[in-house]
């Protein structure tokens, strides 16, 4: 059969010439992430014609799995164009011994696995399809291509992958502003693999379009940028097998009660319209942002009900992520009409004459306590909707923590009335703001997924690795003094609250061109971060092996964007 690898990298530290490549090292200098590992014995191991990986019974996904990842082998390119192995012992093949019920990904899946690379044969043992994926990478990433041959570049090689620090280890993105075609969804996936990223968070929709033709409401789809630029049943369930292939969940987000324009297009029934001066800005120009789902109309929960039911029947994954951040109170307050509704069903229609100076003096900006408990009440229903659908975890953005509970006006709130304890709650506003974090969120007993700290901007340098690279999900104790000392999680039970993390790219400003080029390298920063813990010893030995991994990436036809001079 055929094996093939992906790339790895000339470019040097910072410290070294210019121009000049870095040495291939021993079999595991190119890790990533740093497994534990050890190598002995200077003659390398050639990958020979016809080398395999042999499985007994292997389920479909585990072959083609051992396809691609001997494809990945076979394929790479030099870095070293000046090196060459001399002699060498063969490697014929890797035994593998993987079970695979083929269950969907799972929070907390089993990835360890033992990996051992020895003259003639070598083993991988995992004890589930999740490990199996993660050795065969670590496999990859020990070979090299030096001259003619492709090598493991010690004599005898192990690699221990331990259980990983974090079990949710995430990138989100956002389809919404900027359509993102299903080959560029499909090649972050492949990234994720690569750098043992293992969630999709998918923020589906939002007030700039609705790019999903729902069977249950067709009209939906007027939403769209363009009838071409909407995703089809068939492109979601392609999607996600591919993610499965891959070990890897994807969560879909359906962005509510507010970021709703886009549904008015379709069912302007069922949303509150803001006039120009209420909404929020529009960032590319499509629609105003601040339009959101009527939460007093009955029409709104039937349209709930049977949106989560096909969310369902498509994505795999136990989890669905409702959104629930940035509700424009200011809009329901300009509807004449939606006060009276409040009234008549019994909640307070007053807000503050003014909010204070940071909201600008916006009459309602932070919303009066009637407005707050009809937004939670909300959020509340459209959760046990999801429940209804078969949904068995549920995720929200963190104002549902600490923005609409609450008797009174101010901000931070207690938690919604009612809320799911099984809620995880995506941390994302700065601590420094005053906001909850995940320590507040993990005492109060619900689950934490973190974004501090790994908005991906897709307008910034996309060479400053370094500040996703030491980002931790239970302590703002970072390298950066500015952040530090406004939660630290120490107890275990609320330790293991915390999830994990994931590295966000919003899409105001990344589409199908840049959204890899803006992700690659430095989310994959972040993932050995949550994996194993950063190295924060030697940036410059971090750096080597990112550059390597960066082409890594490279070479297997990820986009990703350079860190310094040098080739893949």
């Amino acid at each position: 059969m055929m094996f093939a690898w992906a790339a790895l990298v000339l470019a040097l530290p910072l410290a070294r010439a210019a121009n000049t490549p870095l040495a291939s090292g021993t079999s595991i200098s190119g890790l990533w992430p740093k497994h534990g590992a050890s190598a002995a014995g200077a003659t390398a191991l050639e990958v020979v014609e016809g080398f395999s990986f042999v499985a007994a019974s292997p389920s479909p996904r585990l072959r083609r799995a051992l396809d691609r990842y001997a494809g990945y082998v076979a394929n790479q390119k030099t870095l070293w164009t000046h090196q060459t192995p001399g002699e060498t012992l063969p490697l014929e093949k890797i035994v593998v011994r993987a079970p695979d019920d083929g269950a969907p990904p799972a929070y907390g899946d089993d990835e360890t696995f033992e990996l051992v690379i020895a003259p003639g044969a070598g083993s991988l043992r995992a004890a589930s399809f999740a490990g199996a994926l993660r050795g065969l990478e670590a496999f990859a990433q020990c070979t090299v291509r030096l001259g003619a041959k492709v090598v493991v570049n010690s004599t005898r090689t192990n690699v221990t992958g331990a259980a990983a620090k974090f079990a949710y280890r995430g990138v989100m993105v956002d389809s919404s502003r900027h359509f993102l075609p299903v080959p560029t969804l499909e090649a972050i996936l492949d990234g994720m693999a690569a750098s043992a990223l293992n969630v999709l968070h998918w923020h589906l929709v939002d007030a700039q379009s609705f790019p999903w033709n729902a069977s249950f409401e067709p009209a939906l789809v007027r939403g769209a940028y363009r009838p071409d630029l909407a995703y089809q049943r068939a492109d979601l369930e392609r999607v996600v097998a591919y993610a499965g292939d891959r070990a890897i969940r994807v969560i879909p987000e359906i962005d509510v009660p507010g970021h709703s324009a886009a549904v008015a297009v379709g069912r302007p029934d069922l949303v509150v319209a803001c006039g120009a001066a209420d909404a929020g800005a529009a960032f590319d120009g499509s629609r105003a942002s601040g339009a959101l789902l009527d939460p007093l109309k009955e029409e709104t929960y039937a349209f709930l009900g049977a949106l989560f039911a096909e969310l369902r029947g498509v994505f795999r994954d136990a989890a669905v992520h409702l959104g629930g951040d940035e509700v424009q109170f200011r809009c329901l307050n300009a509807s004449a009409d939606f006060r009276g509704r409040m009234v008549a069903r019994g909640y307070d229609a007053s807000c503050p004459a003014a909010d204070p100076p940071k909201t600008g003096g916006n009459v309602c900006a932070n919303g009066g306590p009637g407005f707050k408990k009809v937004v939670g009440d909300f959020v509340v229903r459209a959760q046990r909707l999801a429940r209804a659908a078969g949904f068995e975890k549920l995720g929200g953005w963190q104002e549902i923590f600490d923005h609409y509970g609450g008797d009174d006006a101010t901000t931070p709130t207690p938690p919604v009335a009612g809320l799911d304890p099984g809620t995880a709650i995506y941390a994302w506003l700065a601590p420094s703001w005053g906001w909850g974090n995940p320590a507040s969120m993990a005492a109060r007993g619900f689950d934490v997924v973190s974004t501090l700290g790994l908005y991906l901007g897709s307008d910034a340098d996309h060479g400053d690795w370094r500040a996703f690279y030491d980002v931790h999900p239970r302590s703002s104790a970072t390298r950066n003094a500015s952040s530090r000392g406004y939660f630290n999680v120490t107890d275990p039970a609320e330790a293991s609250r915390v999830l994990g993390a994931e590295a966000c790219l919003w899409g105001e400003r990344a589409d199908g061109g840049d959204a890899n080029l803006a992700l690659w390298p430095r989310a994959a920063a972040a993932a050995e971060a949550l994996y194993v813990g950063p190295d924060l010893g030697d940036d410059d030995a971090v750096l080597a092996r990112l550059l390597r991994h960066r082409c890594r990436l490279v070479q297997r036809g990820i986009p990703a964007a350079p860190l310094q001079p040098g080739f893949c």
